[in-house]
């Protein structure tokens, strides 16, 4: 779109009705559990094993009429493709040079010309969200730093508007949290969601994916180690904290064993999406959630690594890993009729 595109960067039966109402938080916030979650619904699609392949992550976001991919294993850290998947560029070298990022992650975030977009791309080691154009290529400037001085040390970071900032902090052996930095007031809010932490495990157990809707009035976060979803308002007061299948304590959590959650989340128009993934045996899930946290889709969708959705060609695009290539590979599937 013309503005700011969002999004960033966690046993089924038929789906049965109705929410399971287990429990609240302070301010009469409604703690609920999607106990039956999984239907017969299966998203399927066409494989696309694009050039450089080898060289990519499972993060592969839109930027205005192309897609950026982020690499390893390369000298340049993302790929870019037009909307038939042809290569188009590789850009940004991996260094300490003016143009060149020591870290560099893009969560899908991009504005301007669809033509020739800006995107905005964390740099974690520096603690600043990074701006550039991508095709062509136009050299790097920053949007902002984040002040370690007041505790930042984002994972993640989005631009709201002109400034304000959200993001997850993650601080060594700190429980993550999502917060909202304003540069004009030089003031940090963080969001609660009601969790308590071993704080032996903490900083792993609460790692968080994060989004929020094109208005900047609605944020949900997504558990990477539990399967849970928390949405705010725009003040970040807690509106519903969702549980699929069971309700979780984070304290209770072993990082002894392999955790299962959410790997990504995003907003379409007013509805919230997410993939889940599950154990070995069962193919991961595409959640469709309503902004108030009613589920209104569940999808069966392979193994799926993560996913961005493309509205104007009406299709979703998941990255999956082929293991007879030994490569990544993208999927491209029609919207479900819930994201049309």
């Amino acid at each position: 779109m013309g503005g700011i595109n969002v999004r960033a960067m966690l046993g089924c039966v038929a789906v049965a009705a109705g929410l399971l109402a287990c429990g609240c938080t302070g301010g009469g916030n409604v703690v609920e559990t999607i106990s039956d979650y999984c239907g017969d619904k299966t998203l399927v699609g066409d494989t696309i094993v694009p050039e450089l392949g080898e060289y990519l992550t499972e993060m592969v976001e839109p930027a205005g009429d192309y897609y950026v991919a982020k690499t390893r294993r390369a000298k340049f850290m993302f790929s870019v493709y037009d909307k038939d998947f042809k290569l188009v560029d590789t850009i940004v070298g991996r260094g300490q040079g003016p143009d060149e990022l020591i870290t560099g992650m893009y969560f899908g975030q991009s504005y301007g010309d669809p033509a020739n977009p800006s995107i905005l791309v964390m740099e974690s080691s520096k603690l600043r969200l990074a701006e550039m154009q991508i095709h062509p290529f136009a050299g790097i400037s920053t949007k902002v730093v984040f002040p370690i001085s007041l505790g930042l040390d984002p994972s993640s970071a989005y631009m709201v508007n002109d400034s304000l900032y959200a993001g997850v902090n993650l601080v060594i052996n700190q429980a993550a949290g999502f917060f909202l930095y304003n540069t004009r007031s030089k003031k940090i809010k963080y969001a609660d969601d009601g969790f308590e932490y071993d704080p032996a495990t903490a900083f792993y157990v609460s790692q968080r994916g994060l989004a929020f809707s094109a208005d900047g009035k609605m944020y949900a976060e997504a558990f990477y180690s539990m399967p849970c979803i928390c949405i705010f308002d725009s003040s970040l007061q807690l509106k519903k904290k969702l549980f699929f299948g069971e309700e979780t304590d984070p304290r209770f959590i072993s990082i002894k064993e392999r955790n299962y959650g959410f790997s990504a989340i995003t907003f379409h128009g007013d509805r919230i999406v997410a993939l889940m993934e599950e154990p070995e045996g069962k193919d991961n899930r595409l959640i469709v959630l309503s902004g108030d946290g009613e589920l209104l889709g569940s999808y069966a969708i392979g193994k799926a690594l993560w996913f961005f959705i493309d509205s104007d060609r009406g299709r979703i695009v998941t990255t999956n890993y082929n293991a007879e290539l030994d490569m990544v590979v993208l999927t491209t599937i029609p919207l479900p009729d819930e994201l049309k």
